[in-house]
């Protein structure tokens, strides 16, 4: 306890005169002052620039996370652009071929004096017909949907334009940030 007693004794009897000295050098307490002022603003705007930079790096995170969700849908729908074209233009081809085997079947009809066989070849004629006009309509649908797929490729994009234009605000931000910072717009 006395030991205890001798160090407080001891403290308060060194640190009395240096806060007597230190209270009696007023030209460096405006000094000191402005000194502790300025580095306080500092470490308020170091504070700032903190929370905000974290801010703007989860909105970064976010909008990157979507925009590459928005590139994989953009690609898969032009994957099925592609295959829907692909398709169209394979049942054109079929179309060209149905016509062609028609043409043929007309051809040997009309050389044919056999009622069998000739009555064979009308029905073949009626089945070329036939699949050649559901060909076409399956064309059609397939245009139809080439052409729903178009329109939801130019969506997407223009969902892909906006994020991009918002990662290009964050960057813009980060750069305001890195300007603040005493030192950082180096």
């Amino acid at each position: 306890m006395f030991r205890f007693a001798s160090v407080i004794a001891f403290l308060f009897g060194s640190l009395i005169p240096c806060a007597t000295a230190l209270a009696q050098r007023p030209a460096d307490a405006p000094t000191e002052a402005t000194a502790l002022r300025e580095l306080l603003d500092e470490v308020r705007l170091l504070r700032q620039v903190l929370q905000t930079s974290s801010l703007v790096s989860v909105r970064a995170n976010i909008l990157l996370a979507r925009n590459q969700a928005q590139q994989e849908r953009i690609g898969q729908i032009e994957r099925q652009l592609t295959d829907a074209r692909t398709s169209a233009r394979d049942s054109e081809a079929q179309v060209a071929q149905f016509a062609d085997y028609a043409t043929q079947a007309e051809e040997s009809l009309a050389t044919e004096n056999d009622p069998a066989k000739r009555a064979e070849k009308e029905e073949q004629l009626r089945q070329y017909n036939l699949v050649r006009s559901q060909v076409k309509r399956s064309i059609d649908m397939q245009h139809e949907r080439e052409t729903e797929l178009t329109t939801a490729l130019a969506q997407e994009q223009s969902k892909l334009e906006q994020l991009q234009r918002g990662l290009d605000a964050i960057e813009n931000d980060l750069e305001a940030l890195q300007k603040k910072v005493p030192g950082g717009g180096r």
